[in-house]
């Protein structure tokens, strides 16, 4: 009974669904193996290329915070690629205001898919109801004028 108790756990943590690991742009390609790891690295770089822009990597890399900004990068295009959302979506003013708020809120997280779908949307919905109430209002005050 243990042992099939045993094989019952070991294909449902096979058949759990796997991470894939973002592009680390601190490997180099040729140490990528079949994980799907590649590198955002340019592969024909020399390595005397590498040695002039060393000076670059200590106190400049600290301060832009490259690698972080790298992997928060393939964050968001994954969540592109993912969910098949259009490109166009990066042009939205909203869009770019919703990273820069969150940014500054320390632990932030992104609303789930109860929030979005119930809550946020109602509040949402609201919202643009009360500012469509002084047009809807002019409806009825346009109306009067035409039926005169």
């Amino acid at each position: 009974m243990k042992k099939l108790v045993n094989d019952c756990k070991e294909r449902i943590k096979r058949a759990a669904p796997k991470t894939v690991p973002l592009p680390s742009s601190s490997k180099k390609a040729y140490e990528s193996s079949l994980d799907y790891d590649m590198s955002y690295k340019v592969p024909n770089v020399s390595e005397s290329d590498l040695k002039k822009r060393k000076w670059m990597s200590t106190p400049l890399k600290k301060v832009f915070n490259n690698e972080a900004r790298d992997q928060c990068d393939g964050e968001v295009a994954r969540m592109f690629y993912t969910s098949g959302l259009p490109f166009n979506l990066a042009r939205n003013p909203h869009y770019h205001k919703s990273y820069v708020r969150a940014s500054q809120i320390l632990g932030y997280v992104s609303p789930g898919y109860n929030a979005l779908r119930t809550t946020l949307l109602q509040k949402e919905r609201k919202n643009i109801e009360t500012h469509l109430q002084p047009l809807k209002d002019s409806w009825k005050h346009n109306k009067d004028l035409f039926l005169i």
